[in-house]
């Protein structure tokens, strides 16, 4: 099996071995992006028609050569900047505007997995990316949920990685974002918001107050699963983020409002023990 020279890419849009192609088309651009840059264009050109025309049709079923060439795109993009700076918006729109049932589970796990690609390569932000991940979390299925958590965990660590770029702003950015979420007090998003906090905490990548109060926003919530695992932290029993896979909700804690009083106790405990570490902070100087 052997690939002849493929001089211009365009015309094999029909091929049946369309993917294969568009990968060899990646592999030769990512060689030599100059040369392959009048390439880089006419796909760019197809994707965005192709965009814009799925934006309007009410058809649900994938598109091999849509999901190839965006596929492509997305691998290609930093070698094309400028020119992809508007690609993220064009699938957070696709996301978006068909999101709520008409994409096929296979388009929209792709268009996912791609915007995490862009994200990986700093070319859209997680001010961007979280509220569609958010989105989506609310459609029913494991595996696209298991898929963005663990991506807004893994992000987040990296923005807190040393030498990392605006961490600080971006912490507080992404922080406000959640405790919107959590004060918004969805079932679902509120749940994931919650859990994504407490492994935060739990490696110890946010231990600072503003986390804190976003955990204890969750003591306030209407729905008794998020209640319980906010209480559960509090007693320093942390759930893991594998927590979002179980759905049972037997393993109850044993008098909620012994664990109440108790969590309150421990919230001003801990708020007198700040007093007390700023009095000492002033005693210093």
């Amino acid at each position: 099996h052997h690939h002849h020279p493929i001089s211009f890419f365009v015309g094999t849009m029909a091929s049946p071995n369309f993917r294969g192609t568009m990968l060899l088309l990646q592999n030769r651009t990512k060689r030599d992006p100059e040369a392959y840059e009048e390439e880089f264009n006419a796909q760019l050109a197809h994707f965005d028609a192709h965009s814009k025309a799925m934006a309007t049709s009410s058809k649900s079923h994938s598109n091999q050569q849509y999901l190839a060439v965006l596929s492509y795109i997305c691998h290609v993009s930093s070698c094309y900047k400028k020119q992809c700076a508007h690609v993220p918006q064009v699938i957070i729109d696709t996301l978006q505007n068909k999101g709520k049932g008409s994409l096929d589970p296979e388009t929209r796990i792709t268009l996912v997995k791609n915007l995490i690609l862009l994200r990986s390569r700093q070319i859209v932000t997680p001010e961007q990316t979280m509220p569609v991940f958010f989105d989506l979390l609310l459609i029913r299925e494991k595996a696209l949920r298991k898929l963005i958590l663990s991506h807004i965990v893994g992000d987040i660590k990296r923005i807190n990685l040393p030498g990392a770029k605006n961490s600080a702003q971006t912490n507080k950015k992404v922080q406000s974002f959640l405790f919107g979420v959590m004060k918004e007090d969805d079932p679902v998003q509120a749940y994931s918001a919650l859990v994504i906090v407490i492994d935060l905490y739990r490696r110890q990548i946010w231990s600072d107050e503003r986390a804190v109060e976003v955990l204890t926003e969750a003591c306030f919530s209407r729905h008794s699963k998020i209640l319980r695992v906010a209480l559960r932290f509090f007693l320093m029993q942390m759930p893991k983020v594998s927590a979002m896979e179980s759905d049972n909700d037997d393993d109850d804690l044993e008098d909620p409002g012994r664990a109440i009083s108790k969590m309150k106790q421990k919230l001003k405990i801990k708020a007198k023990t700040k007093k007390r570490e700023r009095v000492l902070e002033r005693e210093k100087k």
